[in-house]
């Protein structure tokens, strides 16, 4: 028998499941002996055989097909070393390689007609420019490859799917769609047995979202499901973004001893070999929230200068603003308003990078630095442009009461 016979395996059992011998499965198209070598796997299922096949058996055209295109063995070595290169410059932070390389694996998938692989290398593409700031350009892709017939062969796909375009979503401000895509991928994930750890990055992204819409309760229900998720994740990447979700959340309900507890964790998962550029983010996010929080100030000077290192390496011009952002408000915080004011400055140059809260958060501190420095008409308008921002933002993203 072939290796590549995964759909001649598939189509003996659904005959034998349906009671048909192989003359009874053929008739009146086919020979007995015809579909006697497509099920040995020495004779490749033609369109007209799969077509034939799904009616004599009651399924769709998708489902029969989906053993032929899901289940071949051809290319796998190539197709691991198109896969470790775009793990390899995803690592070293030169994003639109990345993306070259998603690019490649696609396209050597559908020459293989390996549509596994086509569909591996597609989620992949859409998650590396979500990372690139690219997220404005997921959504509908995202939306198409949830509709596509190969993710409706399997709830965990699906999960998969939503949970990245649930992430596309928030990313670009639609934190009510974000909502609901999310629930849908952990809805998903809840068909398996393990599926707080398989569904950590749904849960993550639907905790973070009901967050950035103030639905603490809601947010605050999943928490456990998600801390359970976190502790047994499926890598230490998951892990970490499972406990910096967690870190937040505390933050908005008011338990920062919590926040940093969970701060911690985030840092120690996040693997700065593999993945610098997030290890720096969750620094960056870390100093940012005892910011907020008004707590553990002296650790922000070493939180920053590790996001600085991570950064450096970084092509995406969103990670500096958001780092000057974090330097500004530490400035301010310390009293050294001119030097927060340099920092906002060159932040709002940047401005369409940041999400609105954090834009808001730029003016506001820009406008406090100024009022410090004495331009109190300059301060007056930043803090003006601040209230506008968030007033904007809260008529746009409040949740269902």
């Amino acid at each position: 028998m072939s290796d590549e016979n995964g759909f001649g395996v598939a189509l003996r059992a659904a005959r034998v499941a349906a009671g048909l011998s192989q003359s009874e499965l053929g008739e009146p198209e086919f020979s007995r002996s015809y579909i006697s070598l497509v099920e040995s796997g020495h004779r490749a299922p033609s369109r007209e055989i799969v077509e034939h096949v799904a009616g004599r058996l009651g399924l769709s055209v998708e489902h029969v097909r989906a053993w032929a295109l899901a289940s071949g063995k051809r290319g796998d070595a190539r197709a691991a070393v198109l896969q470790t290169e775009a793990l390899s410059v995803l690592t070293t932070h030169t994003f639109e390689g990345a993306i070259k390389a998603a690019s490649d694996l696609r396209d050597f998938a559908l020459e293989a007609d390996r549509l596994d692989l086509w569909w591996t290398a597609a989620l992949m593409d859409l998650t590396l420019r979500i990372e690139n700031d690219f997220a404005d350009q997921v959504v509908e892709q995202a939306r198409a490859l949830v509709d596509h017939w190969f993710t409706q062969q399997s709830t965990i796909l699906q999960g998969r799917v939503r949970t990245v375009l649930s992430v596309a979503l928030r990313v670009t401000g639609d934190l009510e769609g974000s909502v609901t895509e999310a629930r849908a991928a952990v809805m998903a994930f809840r068909t398996t047995p393990t599926w707080r750890s398989t569904g950590v990055a749904a849960l993550t992204a639907l905790v973070s979202a009901l967050g950035q819409q103030h639905r603490y309760s809601d947010a605050i229900s999943w928490a456990p499901d998600l801390a359970r998720g976190a502790a047994d994740a499926p890598n230490r990447l998951e892990a970490g973004n499972a406990y910096w979700a967690l870190a937040n959340l505390a933050l908005s309900t008011g338990d920062p001893q919590a926040g940093l507890s969970y701060y911690d964790q985030a840092i120690a998962a996040i693997d700065p070999d593999g993945h610098l550029r997030r290890w720096g983010r969750v620094h960056r996010a870390a100093a940012d929230f005892r910011l907020k929080a008004d707590v553990d100030l002296d650790a922000v000077p070493e939180l920053l200068a590790k996001a600085a290192t991570a950064f450096s390496l970084s092509s995406a011009r969103s990670d500096q603003v958001e780092l000057d952002l974090v330097q500004g408000k530490y400035a301010c915080a310390t009293g050294d308003w001119a030097q927060g004011r340099a920092h906002m400055e060159r932040v709002l140059e940047d401005g369409h990078l940041l999400a609105a809260s954090d834009l808001a958060d730029a003016h506001h501190h820009l406008g406090t630095a100024l009022g410090e420095l004495g331009d109190h008409r300059g301060a007056a308008e930043h803090l003006q442009e601040s209230v506008r921002l968030l007033l904007t933002l809260t008529s746009t993203n409040a949740g269902p009461a």
